[in-house]
């Protein structure tokens, strides 16, 4: 698997030939990483793609439903085969989460932190 490289802002890297891209684990957890920050609803072309932020994963009564969301959403991404760990921590003060996640692809395991 052979992915463009994508810099901190999200967008698409160029300029620097075969460096532009990523392959192999990397290349998953980049698009496990794209797949996540896609609110569903977002994409025009496909408005059921995306991760339910709106409706599984924030709000109050979600907490039973926005782990498997997102665990879902991981495990649709082509290339990877399991889980290993997930961890989340929540900053109050800034009101963010931030998760970290152990999946094993098809190329061996490697740590995305979202």
């Amino acid at each position: 698997m052979r992915v463009r490289r994508l810099d901190d802002d999200g967008d698409m890297t160029f300029g620097a030939g075969r460096s532009n891209y990523l392959t192999d684990a990397e290349a998953v957890a980049q698009n496990v990483l794209t797949r996540l920050r896609l609110i569903r609803g977002e994409w025009y072309i496909d408005t059921t793609e995306g991760t339910p932020y709106r409706t599984e994963v924030l709000g109050r009564g979600t907490e039973s439903s926005a782990v498997l969301a997102l665990q879902r959403r991981i495990l649709e991404t082509p290339g990877v085969r399991s889980i290993v760990s997930m961890t989340a921590t929540h900053d109050a003060e800034s009101r963010k989460a931030v998760f970290t996640i152990t999946i094993d692809t098809d190329f061996g395991e490697t740590t995305i932190n979202a």
